[in-house]
């Protein structure tokens, strides 16, 4: 079994994340990842936003009910491109 299959076999739901913040390296690498995953029919229309700035993302939880970030010092939106 490869090293991908383990990792997505072994994740699981995180409600509490650590104080560390994520480099820039790697918040773009898992962007990077996104942006050549498979979809559907090849259309590839997702674009993706990563966001480190703490009052930017508190900006987000402000429109919300309840905060989906759970704390998260990093967070990348997903959007679909609509032509």
């Amino acid at each position: 079994m490869n090293e991908t299959v383990k990792t997505i076999l072994k994740r699981r739901s995180c409600r509490q994340f650590n104080k560390e913040i994520i480099s820039d390296e790697d918040l773009l690498t898992i962007i990077r990842c996104g942006i050549h995953a498979p979809t559907a029919l090849n259309k590839q229309n997702l674009f993706f936003i990563g966001i480190k700035n703490q009052e930017v993302i508190n900006k987000y939880k402000d429109y919300l009910k309840d905060d989906i970030y759970y704390g998260a010092k990093a967070i990348i939106l997903c959007f679909e491109r609509f032509e």
